[in-house]
């Protein structure tokens, strides 16, 4: 986390971006276990979809290179972290 919080020159896109590789990791002192306890409309009308917008083309740069095209990808790979 500190990897994160640290970058103090960071757009959002950027921590976006650096936060979903903590997420993907391999390596166990980079990554981050997420668990999402909300279904994909719950998310989306809590902002999460604002936050992808927001995070610009570095976020969807980044996702397409891991081959998350468009909505319903996104939404495959969220209900792999849901519990």
């Amino acid at each position: 986390m500190d990897a994160i919080c640290s970058r103090l020159d960071a757009d959002i896109g950027d921590l976006g971006v650096s936060f979903f590789e903590h997420i993907v990791s391999r390596d166990p002192k980079f990554k981050i276990q997420v668990t999402i306890h909300s279904g994909v409309m719950k998310l989306t009308g809590r902002g999460w979809l604002g936050l992808l917008t927001r995070g610009g083309s570095k976020v969807v740069m980044w996702m397409t290179r891991k081959g998350l095209r468009g909505p319903g990808a996104i939404a495959t790979a969220l209900g792999r972290l849901k519990s």
